[in-house]
């Protein structure tokens, strides 16, 4: 029994021994997440306790003496599995350590191959993530900020892939499409629905009235006024929309609400 006294044992004690360390001697506690320099970073406070600290009382861990590769590997391996494709180690200290969200692994593995769901009415396009939010992301009480840094992200993701035209499709007509040679920022509104898992498009108000403008603005003309063969019957409303579109404006769209029974020509 004498043997087995670590207290008895000096090489226990000694100082100059580096303690490797396993997932379950460290316990991190999430403190907050944050963008620094466009990165966004979740911060943890790490308590380590070895084993050999709960058979020795006297025992006093000091940094110099922490195996730093197995303090490493035994913090990777704390990160939930289905996180640490997109959940990085970025630094390390004694006392805590920094996790880095890579946004880009996460939205290629979340949206590549996803056919958007497309309401018309609504004007927007609801992308469906195949893989949820990192898990970290629960402990953040101000997702909020990861939810536009998400967005922010998704928009950059989109133009990087060249997927602007796939989300332009069947939201804005062609003629105002050559138009509106705009960053997609500035024609749609992103948000991220942390509930349904779903990045939701949504084509901005004021080019909805852009195509409302366009279609107002045909119910005052007379239908017959397109004779062109090869337009028939069915296709005549839209080919006269789309080329109001053509001409549209948002100083002609405030001077257009200015006029009495608006939509009295539309019956």
């Amino acid at each position: 029994m004498v043997l087995n006294n670590p207290i008895l044992n000096p090489q226990e004690n000694d100082l100059s021994k580096k303690i490797a360390l396993r997932p379950n001697e460290i316990v991190m506690k999430f403190v907050s997440a944050r963008l620094v320099n466009g990165e966004y970073l979740c911060f943890y406070n790490i308590t380590i306790t070895p084993s050999v600290s709960r058979t020795n009382p006297s025992f006093v861990l000091m940094a110099k003496n922490i195996d730093q590769l197995s303090y490493r590997k035994a913090i990777e391996e704390s990160i939930p599995q289905q996180d640490r494709k997109f959940i990085k180690l970025k630094a390390i200290d004694s006392f805590g350590a920094v996790l880095k969200f890579d946004v880009k692994e996460w939205l290629n593995l979340a949206f590549n191959g996803v056919v958007p769901k497309v309401e018309q009415i609504g004007m927007k396009k609801m992308y469906k993530a195949k893989i949820l939010p990192p898990r970290v992301m629960a402990y953040d009480v101000f997702m909020k900020t990861w939810q536009d840094y998400i967005c922010k992200e998704f928009a950059k993701w989109i133009i990087t892939n060249g997927k602007q035209d796939g989300l332009i499709e069947k939201l804005i007509p062609q003629s105002l499409r050559s138009k509106l040679k705009k960053n997609i920022n500035e024609l749609f509104d992103f948000q991220y629905d942390t509930n349904m898992n779903y990045m939701v498009v949504t084509l901005k108000p004021i080019w909805v009235m852009s195509i409302m403008y366009a279609a107002a603005k045909f119910g005052e003309k007379k239908i017959n006024d397109v004779n062109k063969s090869d337009i028939d019957k069915n296709k005549k409303f839209m080919y006269n929309v789309d080329k109001e579109l053509g001409s549209f404006s948002e100083d002609k769209w405030k001077e257009f609400l200015k006029k009495k029974n608006l939509f009295s020509n539309l019956k």
